[in-house]
């Protein structure tokens, strides 16, 4: 056993200095051949973004119709036109906004929305307000903000 031992050793140092031997099927880092990177690509060939663009898009509200609309006013500006809503919110309601719903025709519809706290009581009027530019307002005709019981239109 003696003499095997200074033997093994003398030839892990002789093969260990042979540069053949890094790229033989003895060197263990090439069992398993060179790793490639593959970027993902849909049917065309054209790379797919990890996050796509509906992605990016998704919004969750979670603020209520006002209850109901007692007021509404278009305003002209010199770029277009402002849209103000007031209406019916219990008490201690915040976060107040006008967001588009639809657009059809010549009619654009918005929803008046607001956050309420769990501890609200009684009643206040609270306004909002949206402004619209002339690119945006271009074709529409009719304007109606919705709440939960009723709604109110205008005509520009």
């Amino acid at each position: 056993m003696r003499p095997t031992l200074p033997l093994l050793l003398c030839a892990t140092l002789a093969i260990s200095g042979c540069s053949r031997i890094a790229e033989s099927r003895f060197n263990p880092f090439n069992w398993f051949g060179a790793a490639t990177v593959a970027a993902p690509v849909d049917a065309n060939g054209n790379l797919r973004p990890l996050v796509t663009a509906n992605a990016l898009n998704r919004v969750v509200d979670g603020r209520v119709p006002v209850d109901t609309v007692t007021s509404l006013r278009i305003d002209r500006s010199p770029n277009g036109g402002i849209v103000t809503a007031s209406g019916a919110v219990p008490v201690g309601a915040f976060n107040a906004q006008l967001v588009p719903v639809a657009q059809d025709g010549g009619t654009l519809t918005l929803s008046f929305r607001v956050e309420i706290p769990a501890s609200a009581s009684g009643t206040q009027t609270i306004t909002a307000a949206r402004a619209f530019n002339n690119a945006e307002l271009a074709g529409i005709q009719r304007i109606v903000v919705q709440a939960a019981r009723n709604s109110a239109s205008s005509t520009r």
